[in-house]
């Protein structure tokens, strides 16, 4: 009976006033008249008092919660720049290899070439070549074919406008429909000086050219919309123009492929920054019936276990056919072929990429801490400024563990409350944000900061905890009354 009686004794020393209550209540059975609300704090008057501590000033409350999550949306958007603007991302996008004739070979054969007897610098039959000697097959060839024409004075009318254009061979390429409309859509964002219908329709060119023109002749291209230019297909030296077939291109307005947003077309990029004629299929056909065709540039794309040995059968193979080609026109140093591995590429550019992903990822992780900082100090400051508050709760019988306890739920309905808006709000303001950054860069690559969002929540959690042992444990220091002493002085 002592023992059972000093059990009880030792409990009841322990207990607080609120809780003695409680356990009173709870004997005498559940009085008559009860509210829901008042049942509620029955069943849970710690969680209760955190929950009515938050929401009491709804203000403070809306505006703590809404500089700490712009801060963590603002982290975790960084996060996705910096993952998707990786440099790796454009240079995955690109073939595996891709082989083209130099500029060397262009000038040789528009310029210094009397005998055209075979005007195609690339022909079908060196495909065949490169097929069976590299043990490749049609489906691992992608190919871009063009026209290379000469032109006369005339032209000057029509290109005078490009800086120097004189020293840019002209290339005309064909665009599918895909590439159509999103360079129709590029033209009606930025309003853009281009005859779209008639280009639409097959019957014109634009002309695409790197930074060529000069600012403020927007009325002058304006005014040579429309105009004609004559094309001439490959002919030897001393050949009379009246003696080459010739074909007549309606001008439908200029684009410079420099210009932020411009969309991305499978250009053959050959020579020194070409002068692009781009036209429909339709006026492609009708081009063929006059200028000789030509095979720009081949890619070739292959699975990740044979790139090596492709790899090695390519560059043997180029090397050979760039020896045949200079030993039957007498040229030295003079190539009839580029090969370029999209492996060798991102080896050549491995410090700049790492580099970058250093800078960015040291960002990211910067705006993480700062959000996370940002939210203990909104924590700290909130216990700091509530002596008064929770040395009356303390007074009135709750105990110290149960005030503990309050803290951490008040900061578990932050975490979770920001938690929440970052899984809804946040995921859409991440979602806007892909879409308008893949507006700009074609090579983008999303994906969800999950690692981020799991460190954000998991920190955040882990402050709730740790913030209130070591903010109260600095509050407890001597007794209540030494502290309400202290606060009235």
């Amino acid at each position: 009976m002592l023992t059972a009686a000093k059990i009880v004794v030792n409990k009841m020393l322990k207990m607080s006033p609120v809780e003695a209550m409680k356990v009173v209540k709870q004997a005498g059975g559940e009085r008559e008249g009860v509210t829901k609300k008042e049942r509620y704090y029955n069943i849970n008057p710690i969680f209760a008092l955190a929950f009515g501590n938050i929401i009491r000033d709804k203000k403070k409350f809306a505006l703590t919660v809404a500089s700490l999550t712009i801060g963590c949306v603002i982290a975790l958007g960084s996060c996705v720049l910096a993952v998707g603007t990786d440099s790796i991302n454009k240079l995955s996008k690109s073939p595996d290899f891709e082989i083209g004739f130099t500029q060397e070979a262009i000038y040789n054969l528009l310029e210094n070439n009397d005998d055209l007897s075979e005007k195609q610098l690339l022909t079908e039959e060196l495909i065949s070549d490169l097929i069976l000697k590299c043990n490749l097959n049609q489906e691992n060839l992608i190919k871009v074919y063009g026209y290379l024409p000469i032109y006369d004075g005339s032209a000057q009318n029509i290109l005078g406008l490009l800086n120097e254009y004189r020293n840019h061979t002209i290339v005309v390429q064909k665009i599918d429909s895909t590439e159509w409309k999103n360079l129709m859509k590029y033209v009606l964002d930025n309003k853009l000086l281009i005859d779209t219908k008639r280009f639409d329709e097959g019957e014109g060119t634009i002309i695409l050219h790197n930074h060529l023109s000069s600012k403020g002749n927007e009325k002058t291209q304006e005014g040579l919309i429309g105009k004609s230019i004559l094309l001439y297909d490959i002919a030897p030296q001393g050949t009379k123009v009246s003696e080459i077939s010739s074909i007549q291109l309606q001008n439908c307005g200029y684009l410079d492929i420099s210009n932020n947003g411009f969309p991305d077309l499978n250009l053959s990029d050959n020579g020194a920054d070409p002068i692009y004629f781009i036209v429909r299929e339709k006026e492609f056909n009708r081009l063929s019936k006059s200028l000789t065709i030509q095979l720009l540039k081949t890619e070739i794309n292959v699975s990740k276990e044979k790139e090596n040995s492709v790899k090695s059968s390519l560059k043997s193979w180029v090397k050979e056919k760039n020896l045949l080609y200079q030993t039957k026109n007498d040229l030295q140093n003079q190539n009839l072929m580029y090969l370029v591995c999209n492996s060798d590429v991102i080896a050549d550019q491995k410090n700049y990429i790492d580099g970058s992903r250093i800078i960015l990822m040291s960002i990211c992780t910067a705006l993480l801490f700062v959000g996370i900082i940002n939210y203990s100090n909104t924590m700290v400051m909130n216990i700091l400024t509530r002596n008064r508050e929770l040395i009356i709760l303390e007074s009135i019988g709750l105990s110290r563990k149960g005030l503990r306890s309050m803290l951490i739920l008040e900061g578990l309905l932050y975490s979770f409350t920001i938690i929440g808006i970052l899984l809804t709000a946040g995921n859409l303001f991440l979602f806007l944000l892909v879409k308008y950054v893949q507006s700009k860069l074609t090579y983008f690559k999303f994906v969800y900061p999950l690692p981020a969002l799991l460190l954000l929540g998991l920190s955040l959690v882990f402050m709730c905890i740790l913030i209130p042992f070591v903010a109260y444990g600095r509050h407890i220091k001597g007794s209540i009354n030494q502290r309400i002493k202290q606060i009235e002085e």
